[in-house]
């Protein structure tokens, strides 16, 4: 490569890291051409999800566990339908003669038509019980609500005085044990009182 007008040897390994404090930062296009951006800062949705996913996978584990046996199910049926389509499209395109007179061919693209049919059922299976599961899982989007405001609050302490900064790591982890501190699950229609409540004091039911 050239640098400063002279030709200098390249390792394909290199790479250069650069850091801004600016929280929008905008380039000339030829320059944002050849960077990857990367933005650290944490977004209340982001925290949202993640602190939603501790409090089901510690107030349901069993849905959390099929939640996540579902998520992986249908990204190796939109793989399979992927290959299935190329298969079709192979099969179509190597044929030689009269396609209707291909025996062969034809027994192929119904079985092939007919695995296709299979996993856009079986997605379509997948996507009713998700919606089932969004609603016995939304009860709790609250006491993630809750945590994220508890997050904000912490983390403009430092207006005040640069002693209070909190890590969002320490934080999750306080979260989770706080989360823990009570044996049994309450049931849904206990939980804006006593976990919100618990997730703000940070233990669960101790707020009063």
């Amino acid at each position: 490569v050239i640098f400063r007008g002279k030709e200098v040897e390249y390792n394909r390994s290199f790479r250069l890291y650069l850091q801004t404090r600016l929280q929008n930062p905008h380039y000339r296009p030829e320059v944002a051409a050849q960077v990857t951006m990367v933005n650290f800062a944490v977004t209340e949705a982001c925290l949202h999800q993640q602190l939603l996913s501790l409090v089901i996978f510690q107030e349901r584990p069993e849905l959390a566990a099929q939640s996540d046996e579902l998520f992986d199910e249908q990204l190796q049926a939109k793989v399979r339908l992927k290959e299935v389509e190329d298969q079709i499209l192979e099969a179509i395109s190597s044929a030689e003669g009269d396609l209707l007179a291909n025996t062969t061919l034809i027994e192929g693209l119904e079985r092939t038509k007919a695995t296709g049919s299979e996993i856009t059922a079986r997605q379509e299976e997948i996507a009713r019980v998700e919606a089932g599961m969004k609603v016995a899982l939304d009860t709790y989007h609250q006491v993630a609500s809750r945590g994220v405001s508890l997050w904000l609050v912490l983390d403009s302490l430092w207006r005040l005085n640069h002693l209070y900064r909190f890590s969002l790591v320490h934080f999750i982890d306080a979260f989770s044990a706080g989360l823990k501190l009570d044996g049994d699950p309450p049931p849904p229609s206990a939980i804006k009182s006593p976990i919100s409540g618990g997730a703000t004091a940070p233990t669960r039911g101790s707020s009063g």
